[in-house]
């Protein structure tokens, strides 16, 4: 009687032999397309067993082999350093074993050693010397322990960085935490590079110590280490742990990052201590860096009453110039917005078609953060901001209408030049820092505002909110109507501000045309 036929094999006399197909990704691994032999069997309950168990086979290498390729993706990443350590210990695997052989020189380290009492009798002064060679001996003991601990650590936040979830002596570091940190925060992806760029500095000076061993003199020191760091743009000494690029900078007389820039590293870490604090991380109870203060450098009262805001005439030349341009990029009507709105470059850059509405007869902008590319500095920021007639005149509404339709999902186009200099028109897309206004900046710098000799330090498209505030104080706007076209807190009551939050877009309409009378010459 012939036997039936089992998925995966074939019968040859009385027995079933192996006949798999082998996934192709496992090809290499088996060295064949087909996987053969005997199953020493003629039950062919027996043989699909067989079968079953090849084929569970085949799925744990498959994963075995996502988890390999997951890694080594994982260790291109590292830094140079460590990524040549990985490699040379044997990769993941390598490191994992690395990792059990040290913990196992640590638990020998650790062990009580008896000690057989002095059986003769001895000067006082030779026991006080005999003391103090015991003494001496437990001291360098703790240095080897504390040693072994710290290449353990340095071997745990490797794995930690490949995804391994190991103990780690001492605790969490910094390196785990701020990860945790930026999880928990919502933060823009510009907003996070700079916390980890922050992070990688610390990591450069400090190490990763223990978040238990953290005191203030670590942020001391490296507030200090930040005054020397220069704020080149090279690449190549952008890339060098920090000590090597405080000797570079003064070796070769660079400049060094500003007070703003040193700043934000502080401030990086303050944030990140006291969340790491609140939530009881590695047993924190204590913020050791709470109430850290920067010496700030010493201005000049005239240079610290510099106004950051464009003057009339100066809008004026800018508006002016952006008529140059085709009404229908963004060019041409992004000074306009801004300085008769005051609204943020970013929130303008990033309107959808649909963010222009009307309600009655007042058309409007809607600044939210709806849509899921869109962001918003803080609750605040979400807004409606009425259009004031000297836009409605200038053909905005006409401009909006266009886009529409053209079935344009984002209001503004611009002109973008590729490599090989040809240059196309298209609807503004978020860059690799997810926002929608930067090449634009730049055009605004290098188009108008440099040829204009208008562009001062550090001044840029802001300085029409800063030009818009001014002409609201002339006009004599009420402070809190003010602060609901901005969007900014403004220093008001926080909870009489989560009240009272209607639209009031007439009343913000009426504002709105009574600055507009001040924003040009």
């Amino acid at each position: 009687m012939a036997l039936p036929a089992v998925r995966g094999t074939k019968i040859r006399g009385a027995k079933y032999h192996l006949n798999l197909p082998v996934p192709k990704e496992l090809q290499d691994v088996y060295d064949k397309k087909i996987l053969t032999g005997t199953l020493g069997t003629g039950d062919p309950a027996t043989a699909r067993d067989a079968v079953i168990k090849k084929k569970a086979e085949f799925i744990a290498k498959k994963e075995e082999l996502a988890a390999t390729k997951a890694s080594d993706s994982l260790i291109e990443k590292l830094p140079e350093d460590a990524r040549e350590y990985v490699k040379a210990v044997g990769g993941l695997e390598g490191l994992l074993e690395r990792l059990r052989s040290e913990e196992r020189v640590l638990e020998h380290m650790s062990q009580p050693v008896n000690v057989e009492p002095w059986d003769i009798e001895l000067s006082p002064q030779d026991r006080r010397y005999h003391e103090w060679l015991d003494e001496e001996e437990e001291a360098r003991h703790q240095r080897d322990l504390a040693l072994q601990e710290a290449r353990i650590r340095e071997i745990g936040q490797l794995l930690h960085a490949l995804g391994q979830d190991v103990a780690i002596p001492g605790g969490e570091g910094i390196e785990t935490v701020s990860e945790a940190f930026l999880e928990a925060k919502d933060w823009p992806l510009q907003a996070r590079k700079q916390m980890r760029n922050t992070i990688r500095r610390w990591l450069e000076l400090h190490g990763d110590v223990p978040l238990a061993d953290l005191r203030r003199e670590h942020l001391s020191d490296f507030d200090q280490a930040l005054t020397g760091l220069p704020t080149s743009t090279e690449k190549s000494i952008r890339a060098l742990p920090i000590k090597k690029a405080i000797k570079v900078a003064a070796d070769e007389g660079l400049e060094t990052i500003s007070y703003k820039t040193r700043k934000r590293y502080i401030d990086h870490m303050k944030q990140l201590l006291k969340w790491a604090t609140n939530k009881g991380k590695s047993g924190l109870t204590g913020d050791p860096f709470a109430g850290y203060t920067m010496d700030a450098p010493r201005l000049k009262k005239s240079a610290k009453s510099v106004d950051k805001g464009f003057t009339v005439e100066e809008v004026d030349a800018i508006l002016d110039a952006a008529t140059q341009y085709d009404p229908d990029l963004m060019d041409h009507w992004m000074p306009l917005l801004g300085a008769y709105t005051g609204a943020r470059r970013e929130e303008l850059g990033q309107l959808l078609a649909e963010d222009v509405r009307t309600e009655g007869n007042i058309a409007y902008l809607r600044i939210s953060d709806l849509d899921e590319d869109q962001k918003v500095k803080n609750r605040h920021s979400v807004r409606l901001v009425p259009l004031p007639k000297a836009v409605i005149d200038a053909g905005f509404l006409d401009y909006v209408e266009r886009r529409r339709q053209a079935g344009g999902r984002f209001l503004f186009l611009e002109d973008y030049t590729h490599k090989n200099r040809t240059v196309e028109r298209i609807e503004v897309r978020p860059d690799s820092n997810e926002r929608f206004s930067e090449n634009y900046r730049k055009r605004l710098n290098d188009k108008i505002l440099t040829p204009l000799g208008i562009k001062k330090t550090g001044q840029s498209f802001h300085a029409f909110r800063h030009a818009w505030t001014t002409a609201a104080r002339r006009a004599d706007i009420d402070k809190e109507i003010r602060r609901m076209i901005a969007g900014r807190l403004d220093g008001e009551d926080t909870t009489e501000e989560s009240y009272g939050n209607a639209d009031m877009l007439p009343e913000k309409l009426e504002a709105l045309e009574a600055v507009a009378a001040f924003v040009r010459g």
